[in-house]
């Protein structure tokens, strides 16, 4: 089969879940011996290998960005009309994907669509109206929690166009550690971003009352327009003294990190700041390392499969790390269960 992929940065390095996801899938798919063709951007990092069928643009003037982005459409309808696709899979709707997939849409509308949708904010604003444009017949979604297919139905999809399963996109890429690595159990690891949402501050407040543990804040490195306020936000957290508080921006091995820590900590406040199955909680899972998320609806079904411990409050958290609180065995769809959803 021939599919036309768009999929965030395809590029190394691959930090964040969704385009970790989209690039398992990719190299399975390939493997099995179907043509793939991306659509992708490169803001940061290094390009691809392999050039994208097309490079949406990440220009840093908002409105040349955006007229290259109407361009740009007319190019994606022209290489799909050319290419002969039997499906596109679409990898979030990213701001940079609508305007090509709306046009090939409402020119090609017997096109076949499969859409990951991995959060709920996907479902909501700009990218909710998108997916509500683009449903039809030939559409279908995959989405992670029972909480992002009720947000897909409440944008008129039926049940039996929607697939919904957290999947570990990554379990047969993992990499074993390339030196023997000790886990520190007195060390605690957030692995998200410094965005309004995503709990940092929890993590701070954390540091400043237990004292005797080690915290690890990473935030990986982003785009020029992004990297600002991020440098902005550690040098806030630098003022704190925190002798127990370490800042990382690269994590080169993430299995040898995730075999390091005693924990891992994702305290989003909210579910548009989070995915609703974010990788790093599957990884870390699996490789025996406790994980511990709030309490929010879009985290139920991991909170029932036992791979993550949830808290309500910062004190409930604080009990459950003294108290060694830890998640159990689970068994989660692998990348396979995706590949023959996408296949079929």
């Amino acid at each position: 089969m021939r599919f036309l992929v768009f999929a965030p940065e395809q590029h190394t390095p691959l930090s964040e879940g969704i385009q970790k996801s989209a690039w398992a899938s990719v190299v399975e798919l390939r493997a099995q011996g179907h043509v793939v063709d991306i659509v992708s951007q490169t803001s940061y990092g290094t390009p691809p290998e392999t050039p994208y069928i097309l490079n949406l643009s990440v220009h840093k003037n908002r409105w040349r960005k955006y007229c290259a982005w109407m361009r740009q459409a007319v190019s994606a309808l022209r290489i799909y009309t050319k290419g002969n696709y039997d499906s596109i899979i679409v990898f979030s709707v990213d701001l940079s994907f609508i305007l090509p997939l709306l046009g090939i849409r409402f020119f090609r509308p017997h096109t076949h669509f499969s859409i990951a949708v991995f959060g709920a904010r996907e479902c909501k604003g700009i990218p909710g109206l998108t997916l509500r444009l683009l449903r039809r017949a030939h559409v279908r979604t995959w989405c992670a929690s029972p909480r992002v297919r009720e947000l897909l139905e409440g944008l008129e999809y039926s049940l039996a166009q929607i697939f919904c399963a957290p999947i570990f996109f990554t379990e047969s890429f993992l990499k074993e550690p390339t030196h023997p690595t000790t886990r520190d159990a007195q060390a605690s690891a957030y692995l998200s971003s410094a965005d309004a949402g995503a709990g940092l501050e929890t993590i701070l407040h954390l540091a400043q009352v237990m004292p005797e543990r080690k915290w690890i804040i990473a935030i990986r490195k982003f785009s020029d327009d992004k990297e600002a306020s991020i440098r902005e936000a550690i040098a806030s957290i630098e003022t704190l003294h925190l002798p127990n508080l370490f800042i990382l921006r690269t994590i080169p091995d993430m299995t040898s990190f995730l075999l390091s820590v005693g924990s891992v900590i994702l305290p989003p406040t909210h579910e548009d700041a989070t995915m609703a199955a974010p990788l790093v909680a599957l990884e870390a899972h699996h490789l025996k390392t406790r994980v511990f998320m709030r309490n929010l609806p879009v985290f139920t079904e991991l909170f029932a499969k036992g791979i993550a411990i949830p808290f309500n409050s910062e004190r409930e958290l604080i009990e459950n790390i003294q108290n060694k609180a830890a998640a159990q065995s689970a068994t989660i769809a692998p990348l396979s269960s995706f590949i023959s959803w996408l296949i079929r």
